[in-house]
């Protein structure tokens, strides 16, 4: 369990940690030698780990820590190639990855000796500690058991790093796709944003997201949303 990982704790735990999203509103801005020199762990998502050089002077360059969703691993594992570049850039890069359960974890490890790719960043799944506040997602009750919408990455990043109370958690890139393009130049290539809008409509409730974001940027005085989200969520 990830809150029981020396490893994340020794990359959050008083340290200023920011989480960088893929939105377009840092584009043309020119926050990356900020992202890059003022945080001492970057947490970046998916696709956005893989940040193309001529967007350094906006994203930033490094990467830290790693979260990576299931649809994001599925386009990668049925090809060879794709997989192979994907575990050689967590091994070079990123000093720790977090994922969705343990069957994906030991899905890499095996990946990485089965292309004698010699593992060095640690995978380890994620604490689920938004399910401590499953009200923000709730799709229904029965009785007791409340059944939730699928929480968005930035709230999984959120509830798992907050319990080790870093120094400064800031947070970019992020607008809950509210804008008229919904993600950056360099991210999700070749996927449809019209289908990925469907697809996210029934899997997620993002108002519900928008609503925990506030609720721990009130409630942890550490937590510090950029001007592009403080506006959203303030709105």
């Amino acid at each position: 369990m990830l809150h029981d990982n020396k490893k994340f704790k020794s990359l959050i735990k008083n340290k200023k940690v920011c989480i960088v999203g893929p939105s377009p509103d840092l584009q043309d801005i020119g926050a990356g030698p900020f992202i890059d020199g003022e945080f001492d762990t970057i947490i970046r998502t998916n696709g956005s780990i893989d940040i193309p050089e001529e967007s350094y002077h906006d994203y930033g360059s490094r990467t830290t820590i790693a979260y990576l969703n299931n649809y994001f691993l599925n386009s990668r594992i049925k090809e060879a190639d794709k997989l192979r570049d994907l575990l050689q850039l967590l091994n070079d890069d990123v000093k720790m990855v977090v994922l969705k359960g343990d069957g994906t974890v030991s899905f890499l490890k095996k990946a990485c000796k089965q292309f004698k790719i010699k593992n060095c960043t640690e995978f380890d799944k994620t604490s689920y500690a938004f399910k401590k506040t499953p009200d923000f997602w709730l799709k229904n009750l029965k009785g007791n058991n409340k059944s939730i919408y699928e929480p968005t990455l930035v709230s999984y990043i959120l509830s798992d790093v907050i319990h080790f109370n870093p120094k400064l958690l800031y947070i970019t890139g992020v607008n809950f796709y509210s804008s008229a393009t919904h993600w950056a130049n360099y991210y999700n290539e070749g996927v449809s944003q019209k289908r990925q809008s469907i697809e996210r409509g029934s899997q997620h409730h993002i108002k519900g997201d928008m609503e925990y974001v506030r609720h721990v940027c009130n409630t942890y005085p550490n937590v510090r949303p950029d001007p592009i989200l403080r506006s959203i969520l303030t709105d």
